[in-house]
């Protein structure tokens, strides 16, 4: 990974810890969230993944309508970084730890693999 990339990695992680933090309080279904990306080809290949603990919740989030309020503060983390605003609902996944373990049996790392 050259110079830049790492810190462009640390200011993704510096800005997704504070929306995480954000989403922790705000949402008592939400887990926790994480990233991708191949820094060869940025930031078209750059996701958000972003954790609650069912599928139920999950949805509940999507149909709740609290996406939008997330998205924009996505958006005012990420643009500084690169991010186009138009991109933000593209690049984040919604999942859940019930997925994972249905469908992974809970091997993160794999599933996160197909995301990238």
């Amino acid at each position: 990974m050259k110079k830049s990339d790492k810190k462009l990695e640390a200011n993704i992680i510096k800005a997704l810890t504070e929306v995480c933090e954000t989403l922790k309080v705000a949402y008592s279904d939400f887990c926790w969230l994480t990233h991708t990306v191949s820094y060869r080809d940025y930031p078209a290949s750059f996701k958000v993944i972003m954790v609650f603990k069912t599928e139920a919740s999950t949805h509940n989030f999507i149909q709740s309508h609290h996406q939008s309020t997330v998205f924009k503060h996505l958006k005012a983390e990420l643009l500084p970084l690169g991010i186009p605003p138009e991109n933000i609902p593209d690049v984040v996944i919604l999942d859940s730890e019930q997925a994972c373990a249905a469908q992974h049996q809970g091997d993160w790392r794999k599933r996160l693999r197909e995301f990238a």
